[in-house]
């Protein structure tokens, strides 16, 4: 911009050119997180927190005979399948409310070998989800950085293609001293 515009637009064509790459870095950001995190939900599947939470909510029913701070399902929000923070956000809560769950008198009275096997399999749901949304998340991270290389190249090809060259500048200047001598 600052080679194309006369001397005295040069205050103008250094406001352009600013506002421009403000402007295009926002939106460069903005379009890379939100393709970021349409991947991290599909990837992670839309459902996967209710579906755990379903699955921790067994037997469903002595669980819902059970206060609702023990319950797992209440604690599914919208946002534990749209971003990495959501998702470890709810397994973290899921396991607190399991923790505060074999607290209660109510599961105390279940015999030993049902409430040791209840506890390894939410465990193991909780560490699987855990691993899904670490998952997810990596390939979200995938996507979004081939889709910003890929902006960072056709930028580069159209720079090399469309900006004049020092070359034709310099051939130009030579014609321009050739004249005045």
């Amino acid at each position: 911009i600052m080679g194309a515009v006369p001397r005295e637009k040069a205050g103008a064509g250094s406001a352009v050119n600013n506002t421009v790459r403000q402007v295009a870095g926002a939106m460069g950001v903005a379009v890379l997180g939100s393709l970021l995190a349409v991947s991290f939900r599909a990837h992670l599947g839309a459902d996967t927190p209710a579906q755990l939470a379903s699955t921790l909510d067994q037997p469903a029913a002595i669980v819902s005979t059970l206060p609702e701070q023990v319950r797992v399902t209440p604690l599914v929000t919208e946002d534990a399948s749209e971003s990495i923070g959501g998702a470890l956000g709810f397994a973290g809560r899921a396991g607190a409310a399991l923790q505060s769950r074999s607290q209660l008198p109510e599961v105390a009275q279940l015999p030993a070998a049902t409430v040791a096997a209840q506890k390894e399999k939410a465990q193991t749901a909780i560490e699987s989800f855990v691993h899904e949304s670490k998952a997810a998340f990596v390939h979200g991270m995938h996507i979004s950085s081939l889709v910003a290389a890929l902006g960072a190249a056709i930028g580069a090809v159209a720079a090399f293609l469309l900006l004049p060259g020092r070359r034709e500048k310099d051939s130009d200047a030579g014609e321009v001293v050739a004249e005045l001598v």
